[in-house]
């Protein structure tokens, strides 16, 4: 199967389609997870200093494209409640957020960008 065969990446073509009519200028980014190499976070910290994470060039990469756009769908297989690729970068996204937190209880994660 190649990018944009699925019939979950169809679907979230045309969302996004009708979305943009919508929202103007609007930033999107259709994410498919089969694609990228998303492990579990390792807990080491590293990204409370950075916002980036030293074990993740993919994850990287798709957090820049989450904290700019206005829309993002994660496309991934379904054989679990929440796949494992799915959850990783949730995971990952999370431990940013509340390590900064963390360090400073004032912290907000994005949220006037």
């Amino acid at each position: 199967m190649t990018d944009g065969d699925s019939v979950s990446y169809r679907i979230c073509e045309a969302a996004r389609r009708e979305m943009a009519k919508r929202i103007p200028g609007m930033e999107h980014h259709i994410a498919e997870l089969r694609n990228l190499i998303l492990e579990p976070c390792t807990g080491c910290g590293s990204c409370a200093a950075t916002n980036r994470c030293v074990t993740g060039d993919d994850f990287n990469s798709l957090y820049d494209e989450l904290i700019v756009s206005d829309v993002i769908f994660f496309v991934s297989p379904h054989y679990a409640p929440i796949p494992a690729k799915l959850a990783a970068f949730l995971e990952k996204a999370e431990e940013i957020a509340f390590l900064k937190w963390y360090k400073d209880p004032a912290y907000r994660s994005y949220t006037n960008l």
